[in-house]
């Protein structure tokens, strides 16, 4: 059959806009400042492995040298030629090549037919895209998926890994979408929308990527991605979207009927985060609105019943895997190897001790084996705990360098299996661990080690997928999140550490953890699935049968063990929203009533939700439609308000993105000692260092030499520092929509460079995240290391990213706010640390109360001046004040700027608002910016720091609230503890 002459110029026209569309990628990579140099490396490297496996790249496709074309997953049969040729005649197989003109998606000619293997040769890589779609586990369920989707509403799929479901069901309804619009234009004249939503943003882009390629087509055209902060894709063309399960939630909270899409497809569901419970949540609701939209859900083999149950005993089809034999072995089995005990574990773990002998555990580990190799194949239970009990981090590190070297030796690149070498581990601090480990001991020119981690920019992530040099094998230390949201291709043998980062969640204590636990067995077999992926391959686990054994058999849901605020926030922004607990009783794993409970209290203490009823006040609704945590929405907010909203923006953006903006590991001394310079004199504020950090690479003139000794002076993330650019200017625009555009204008940005300001309201606006200091005992070794406590009087301690940690000098505030608390197995450490004024927590608080006592004597030194007055907060912080009628000024102070500040959240800056916020400013500004101690003064209001070692006051005679000016019930008398207390009187 010829080609049709209109198909074939539709080619031609197809191909010239690729390569257009490549000279634009490369002058925008030029402008924008990229290394575009690489990518035409990689794009030669790749060719050059096509010429080497006996690929043609130039040659027509009936040339007898390509009858004998390699591929990864197949090899080419002339013999198939004619089969081949019948299969690209079906919808399927013929929509790879029936790409019409997607600048005319509304007007489609049927005229394009069925491609003979002949027409292939306009691309060559046509082919092998099209053969190992062939070949893929989920084309034999083709037909039958789309069946389903035509008769039911919603439809479960379930696949191994490698089946193809993430890249082909996509594909499979657009190109049936496609066939439908070309051979019968007259019953398909809607359009198709389809999203894929998927657990991580590596994930949404490179799977993006990759059917783009197989398309023969550039990502942001037909098929795009969109993750936060960044996005590919041309709205008026895209009829295929990868975005991460977050960003779909976003949606689905503004248009809960998604208009204009035809088909939702929620992947990895069986990962059961946060996100993709409250998304459900969601499509229960979405498909009782809308009968025309059809909803695909895709999930590993694991548990997949309760979702089919979940959804009224949805349909459901199962891909079977490509079924590749996998061996699996245990750290026993792995003992048995004299040879690998003998020859690469032992002087491997003997210099991770760092003293020429192995340590404690090690020895502990060398003891075991050694009466393993001994024993019988029959090992007893106790010897299996004992080894299974062996997890110190350098030995696990050691223990993964060992056997990468065994395995090389073993399996050398030019024999039966040269494929890369998969590593799981915990997280980042492992990771980091253990590529020193291969600097320190592997040879330096057998390993290519590539990283995968949310951590790591996308262009670095990108290359976990490509082929290494010759002759060097390729090692993938990667997170979980290689278990079944991406697929490495060339991935042959998996080493498995057992262990994954938890997120955990203490309700009483309000604190997450992050802790190194067990995976799960379903864990386990989705990791030694990854080394079945193109052909067979082994297993390493470095923990025995018995611990697989008492693994669970699926891991707790992450809606069962995190913080709910931000999903309670949603919850209550909707007009027609049911109470809290209502809706997410409609979740497949509904949270305890006491983790709904303990979130809700926590909006209260920040001002979102009223007291006693589940309503938002007009901060909360302002906070739910900002995308960032809720206590840095507040301070975003009441920056605008008190005229340094641009510098609070970026602050707030800085300590959205974390830690991350540090590169990993020490920073040197020179680094600290300029990270000092930009954390302010004395104060030790990483606030002030982000935010200085911040100016000054703003303020920078970008070129090359400038941008590189930026980065060495400070120890930064270029990459990350990129991305609290595009936070900030995500959150600039929703401030926008909250009604506050004007207040980020320079001349109503009076106070941009008052940092005694901007600091007074992140602290204030991180309450209740605050802990106490003594000043006077926190430096021990020049070093601040004292005593640091938060509620409850739990000690804690400073992370390693806290410019503090490396100062000479001591706190100069008793009080401290942080941006973020965690727990990491038996400490708990403290992240964006600052210090925090009083006058900040009186004004920013959620209640303020004033107290008269009658036994002062617990509270004040015999013969002080003050008299028995308290401003109290909370429970846990309380203040000296000289009288009543000072803390009623106070109070008044606190009322009036609430009343604007709620003014201006529920309307806007209107023009009433813009007249009264100055007066406030004048009154509020100084009492918050007032640091310095002076003498008592009856004209202003003043406090004393009253910092306990127990929380006790005495008996109260009388309480009255200031913020409804009326006495309250007396307190009960308390027993109190005769403990000196420290304080400093200041204005």
């Amino acid at each position: 059959m010829a080609m049709d002459p209109m198909y074939r110029k539709d080619l031609v026209n197809r191909v010239s806009r690729m390569n257009s569309k490549e000279r634009q990628h490369r002058e925008l990579d030029k402008a924008s400042g990229w290394d575009w140099i690489e990518r035409q490396e990689r794009t030669k490297r790749e060719k050059e492995r096509l010429r080497s496996s006996g690929r043609s790249t130039s040659s027509t496709l009936r040339d007898p040298a390509l009858q004998k074309l390699s591929m990864e997953n197949a090899v080419f049969d002339p013999s198939r030629t004619k089969e081949i040729e019948d299969r690209l005649s079906n919808p399927g197989i013929a929509a790879d090549t029936l790409r019409f003109d997607r600048h005319h998606t509304n007007n489609v000619s049927p005229t394009g037919l069925p491609l003979r293997l002949a027409d292939l040769e306009a691309h060559p890589t046509a082919l092998e895209f099209a053969m190992k779609r062939e070949n893929l586990p989920s084309t034999k369920s083709r037909k039958e998926i789309l069946h389903l989707l035509k008769t039911n509403q919603v439809v479960l799929i379930t696949g191994e890994p490698g089946s193809g479901k993430t890249t082909q069901i996509p594909q499979y309804i657009l190109d049936d979408w496609i066939y439908q619009k070309r051979t019968n234009p007259d019953d398909c004249k809607s359009n198709v929308s389809i999203i894929c939503t998927q657990p991580r943003r590596i994930s949404a882009i490179s799977v993006a990527e990759r059917v783009a390629s197989e398309r023969m087509e550039t990502v942001g055209d037909t098929v795009g991605w969109k993750i936060r902060h960044e996005s590919a894709l041309d709205p008026s063309k895209c009829r295929l979207l990868f975005c991460t399960t977050g960003l779909m939630v976003q949606r689905m909270r503004s248009d809960q009927e998604l208009k204009g899409v035809t088909h939702l497809i929620v992947d990895e569901v069986h990962e059961r985060s946060l996100e993709v419970d409250v998304l459900l949540i969601y499509i229960k609701e979405l498909i009782q609105k809308r009968k025309d939209v059809k909803v695909l859900l895709m999930s590993a083999t694991v548990n997949a019943e309760i979702f089919t149950k979940y959804f009224d005993n949805c349909a459901s089809v199962h891909i079977p895997g490509l079924h590749h034999p996998v061996e699996i072995q245990y750290v026993e089995d792995i003992a048995k190897d004299p040879d690998w005990t003998d020859a690469e574990l032992a002087p491997v773990l003997m210099a991770s001790s760092g003293k020429g002998t192995a340590s404690r555990d090690v020895q502990e580990f060398m003891k075991f084996t050694t009466q393993l190799v001994k024993s019988s194949s029959t090992m007893p239970r106790k010897l299996s705990e004992r080894l299974a009990a062996v997890g110190d981090p350098k030995t696990t590190s050691a223990m993964i360098v060992a056997l990468t070297s065994f395995l090389h030796r073993m399996h050398p690149m030019e024999g039966e299996m040269p494929g890369a070498i998969l590593v799981f581990l915990p997280g980042w601090d492992s990771i980091q661990r253990a590529k020193r480990a291969f600097l320190r001991h592997a040879p330096e020119t057998a390993f290519d080690i590539r990283v995968l981690h949310s951590r790591v920019p996308n262009e670095e992530q990108r290359r976990a997928f490509e082929r290494p040099a010759s002759g060097r094998r390729k090692v993938v230390l990667s997170t979980n999140i290689a278990e079944t949201s991406v697929t490495i291709e060339d991935v042959v043998f998996v080493i498995d550490s057992g262990l994954q980062n938890s997120l955990g969640y203490e309700v009483r204590s309000n604190l997450p953890s992050l802790q190194p636990d067990w995976i799960s067995q379903a864990n386990a077999r989705q990791r030694t699935g990854r080394a079945g992926r193109t052909g067979p391959g082994k297993c390493f686990r470095l923990y025995s049968k018995h611990q697989f054994d008492t693994f669970e058999e699926y891991g707790l849901p992450e809606i069962m063990r995190s913080p709910l605020e931000n999903v309670l926030l949603n919850i209550l922004s909707d007009v027609d929203s049911k109470s809290c607990s209502e809706f997410l009783a409609n979740a497949l794993s509904p949270p305890k009533p006491s983790a709904i409970a303990a979130s809700l209290n926590m909006l209260r203490r920040i001002g979102a939700v009223q007291p006693g009823v589940e309503q938002l006040t007009p901060l909360g609704w302002r906070l739910s439609q900002l995308p960032i945590e809720p206590k840095l929405g507040k301070m975003i907010l009441h920056g605008c308000i008190l005229g340094c909203g641009n510098s609070v923006l970026t602050l707030a953006s800085c300590l959205g993105v974390g830690r991350d903006v540090w590169n990993p590991g020490q920073a040197t001394t020179s680094q600290e000692r300029h990270r000092l310079l930009l954390a302010g004199k004395e104060q030790n504020s990483d606030h002030l260092l982000l935010l200085n950090l911040v100016r000054e690479w703003n303020s920078m003139k970008p070129t090359t030499e400038n941008i590189a000794f930026f980065a060495l002076k400070y120890g930064v993330q270029l990459s990350v520092l990129r991305k609290i650019g595009q936070l900030r200017l995500q959150l600039k625009s929703y401030v926008g929509l909250c009604g506050m555009a004007d207040s980020l204008r320079p001349d109503l940005c009076s106070e941009d460079s008052n940092d005694e300001l901007i600091q007074a309201i992140a602290a204030g606006c991180l309450f209740p995240s605050i802990a106490r200091a003594d000043v006077e005992e926190s430096h021990r070794g020049g070093h601040c290391r004292g005593p640091i406590v938060s509620r409850k009087e739990m000690q804690v301690a400073l992370s390693g990213s806290c410019v503090a940690r490396g100062s000479p000098k001591p706190f100069d505030q008793h009080w401290l706010a942080y941006s973020d608390k965690v727990k990491i197995e038996d400490r708990v450490y403290l992240c964006g640390v600052a210090p925090a004024n009083p006058q900040a927590l009186v004004v920013f608080s959620d209640r303020l109360y004033f107290a008269s006592h009658a036994n002062p004597r617990f509270l004040v030194r015999q013969n002080h001046p003050l008299e028995n007055s308290v401003l109290q907060v909370d429970d846990w912080l309380s203040f000296l004040v000289l009288s009543e009628d000072e803390a009623r000024l106070i109070g008044k102070l606190r009322r009036l700027y609430r009343r604007v500040s709620d003014e201006a959240f529920r309307q806007g800056l209107t023009d009433h608002v813009k007249e009264a916020i100055p007066l406030v400013r004048e009154q509020l500004v100084p009492f918050l910016c007032d640091r310095k101690p002076y003498s008592v003064d009856s004209r202003k209001p003043s406090l004393v720091i009253q910092g306990r070692k127990r929380c006790a006051a005495g008996t109260a005679a009388r309480k009255v609230d200031l913020d409804l000016e009326e006495e309250i019930l007396e307190i009960e008398p308390e027993q109190a503890t005769e403990k000196e207390s420290f304080r400093t009187v200041w204005g």
